[in-house]
Order: C-alpha cells, then sequence, then structure tokens
C-alpha cells in the first residue's frame, strides 16, 4: 500500500504482514516492511516503547540519533534500531531505503548484542551485496502481493542478524588500519587517490602497507580503489545522465579513454553499453 507521510514521496509503500500472536514466543515476527523514498521532510522522533527497526539505505543519507551517538546512515549503509528507547531519524535531503519493524524472540537482546559487537548501531557494508540479495526480493514480494508466509520472514530476520554478526566478525579480524584505508577510499572517491596517499592516511610506509593490505584483503590496494571506482562509476551511470567523460573526470582518471578501458576490463562492456542494458534499467527502477 502507498504509504503517505510527511516527507514521504510517491513511490513510498509498506505491507503489514499478518500473524499470529503465538507465533512472537518461538520465533522472530516482522511487524511491517518497505521501501521509502523522503525528502528533507521527513523526520522521525521516537520516545520508545515500539518494535525494533532495521535500516538500509540504497539511494541517500539518513541521520540517526539515539541515546549513544548521532550517525550518518549512507548509501549501502545498515542500521538497528532498539525501538524501546527513544530515538530519532531524518533526512537532511533526499534519500531511499528499505526497512522492517520486529520483535518476538530475543530481538531486543540481539539487537543491543549487535550494536555493541560493532560499536555502533550503524553497520558500514561497504558494498556488500549480501544483505541487499536476503531483502530485495522478499521486501518486493510483500510489497506486490501483500502477503508474506510468517516463517519465511522469520527466517530473513535472522538472516539478517547472522550477516551483520559476521560483517562484526570480519571487523574484528581484519587489521585497523585496513579497515581505515577503505573507508579512507570510501571517503575520496572523487580524487585521484595513489598508494602513497593510502599509506599516509593510516601512518605505514607504502611498501609495507600494501603488503598488509593484499594480505589482508586479498587484492592489491590499486586493485582495491579501481574496483571502488567502478562500482560507484555503475552507481553514477544508474542514477544521472552525466557524461562517460564528465564520470571519468569527477572520479580521477587520467583521461576518458583510460575509464573506459577499466570499466570494460571488470564488466565486460562499455560504460555506455552498461547504462543501456534494458534488464539493468527494469531491475533497477525500483530502487
Amino acid at each position: 500500500m502507498r504509504w503517505r507521510e510527511k516527507g514521504t514521496l510517491e513511490d513510498s509503500h509498506i505491507c503489514f504482514p499478518d500473524f499470529q500472536e503465538a507465533f512472537i514466543t518461538h520465533y522472530y515476527r516482522m511487524y511491517s516492511c518497505g521501501i521509502f523514498t523522503v525528502n528533507d521532510q521527513y523526520h522521525i522522533r521516537r520516545q520508545g516503547g515500539r518494535p525494533c527497526l532495521f535500516l538500509y539505505v540504497t539511494e541517500g543519507t539518513l541521520i540517526l540519533e539515539t541515546e549513544r551517538e548521532i550517525s550518518r546512515i549512507q548509501k549501502g549503509d545498515a542500521a538497528l534500531i532498539n525501538g524501546e528507547k527513544p530515538h530519532v531519524y531524518r533526512c537532511p535531503d533526499t534519500c531511499r531505503f528499505l526497512f522492517f519493524h520486529y520483535s518476538g524472540k530475543d530481538s531486543v537482546e540481539m539487537t543491543e548484542s549487535l550494536i555493541r559487537e560493532n560499536g555502533s548501531a550503524v553497520f558500514s557494508l561497504q558494498g556488500d551485496p549480501e544483505l541487499s540479495d536476503l531483502l530485495i526480493p522478499t521486501i518486493r514480494e510483500c510489497l506486490e502481493t501483500e502477503e508474506a508466509e510468517p516463517h519465511a520472514l522469520s527466517v530473513l530476520i535472522y538472516r539478517v542478524f547472522c550477516a551483520l554478526h559476521m560483517r562484526c566478525q570480519g571487523k574484528k579480524h581484519m587489521p585497523l588500519a585496513v579497515s581505515q584505508a577503505m573507508e579512507y577510499v570510501r571517503l575520496h572517491i572523487r580524487e585521484k587517490i595513489t598508494l602513497a596517499d593510502l599509506a599516509a592516511s593510516v601512518g605505514f610506509s607504502p611498501c609495507y602497507f600494501s603488503r598488509l593490505f593484499t594480505k589482508t584483503a586479498g587484492i592489491t590496494p590499486a586493485r582495491y580503489i579501481w574496483g571502488e571506482k567502478i562500482r560507484f562509476a555503475k552507481q553514477i551511470l544508474r542514477s544521472t545522465n552525466s557524461s562517460v567523460s564528465e564520470i571519468a573526470e569527477s572520479l580521477g582518471f587520467s583521461c576518458e579513454a583510460s575509464f573506459i578501458n577499466a570499466f570494460r576490463v571488470r564488466n565486460g562492456m562499455s560504460p555506455n553499453q552498461y547504462r543501456r542494458l534494458p534488464a539493468f534499467r527494469e531491475e533497477d527502477a525500483d530502487l
């Protein structure tokens, strides 16, 4: 159903799956799920006493305020919110995100445990497709049919918890310098980034940093930077009418030809061919 609330735009939809009250004794229950597009008028303030909430931002940024922190939930980030406690989430500009409210079983304890383990309510996924692959088909089906099998939704919630837990474990085993360097790439994606820049950002020599990064991430720093820039270029191609030359320049490539060649090597086609794919357009029209 179309959801009308201050700040929500036309393509904002929500679903309220059916369930039996006894279900929450042994399983997780999804109260609602949806996909919203919002503008700067969207501002939600809760005093507590509500189900927990999962958010996953696909475009733009949300600002989250809890008793612990004020954080930015950016594109590709997820967040968990303990709805029993006061919280605020708002959009500073425009944003698109999917969400579900959940309760039942040990939902509050699990939510708090994951937040503590992560050190924040916001989980930086750095383009990891696992959560979107889990969530998007199920949420879309719920919105289209307004029906969903409660046990399947319970399993989905549990799988999301497992994915976030595995992400936390990965962070623990990754040297801080490597995770900081990856974040540096993300924050400076529109700049020309060299190995020396990356090493200097974490205070290491280029030689030592390159060995550490390659051993930890399984690819060289140069290939990681290149891959992240191409991934970001695909997002620009998906969401704007910027020319290939403009994208190449904005991402710090030496020339348009260099960008096209790098894109073709990674994706098997040119940027313009990628942009014209009908299946690509249809698949991404809603998110």
